[in-house]
């Protein structure tokens, strides 16, 4: 089960206004549970806390995604790892018009890259409630300028 008190993930849903995981909050109309049901498809936006790393000698990295609903795999280009040095373990991600692919049922993977991440909320991000250390890594990413939740689809992008 996602550790409902993680942190990134606590502060992730602070920072979009919500109070706890609600399936039938529009936040959660994509979820990782979704993702994995179809064979080939674009998510919209997806929150995800990344569970776990591999990085590979040429520098992407396999890494595990899980929210409340379940869990799947996800590539990750080098450059995230480059350009969102937060993006690791433990964080929790805010992704748009992710590429999700199923080349057999049940076995899901999401395809990530600079143009799918939104926030990135680290994993040593204290809890909403306290007062942050003045040595706390803020979200990265300039998404304040970008509105969330409710963002507007980029025209012309694409992975």
């Amino acid at each position: 089960a996602l550790d409902l008190y993680n942190p990134s993930w606590r502060c992730a849903l602070s920072s979009l206004g919500v109070d706890g995981f609600d399936a039938r909050h529009p936040l959660f109309k994509h979820t990782v549970g979704v993702a994995t049901s179809k064979s080939f498809h674009k998510v919209p936006k997806l929150l995800a806390l990344v569970v776990t790393m591999h990085v590979s000698a040429s520098g992407d990295a396999y890494v595990k995604l899980k929210d409340p609903t379940a869990t799947m795999t996800a590539a990750v280009h080098r450059l995230v790892l480059q350009e969102e040095p937060s993006f690791r373990p433990g964080a929790t991600i805010m992704l748009q018009q992710v590429s999700v692919v199923s080349p057999v049922p049940g076995a899901a993977c999401a395809c990530i890259t600079m143009d799918n991440i939104l926030q990135v909320f680290p994993a040593e991000h204290a809890a909403p409630s306290t007062q942050a250390p003045a040595t706390q890594q803020p979200p990265t990413r300039l998404t304040q300028l970008r509105g969330l939740p409710d963002l507007p689809e980029a025209s012309g992008a694409s992975n």
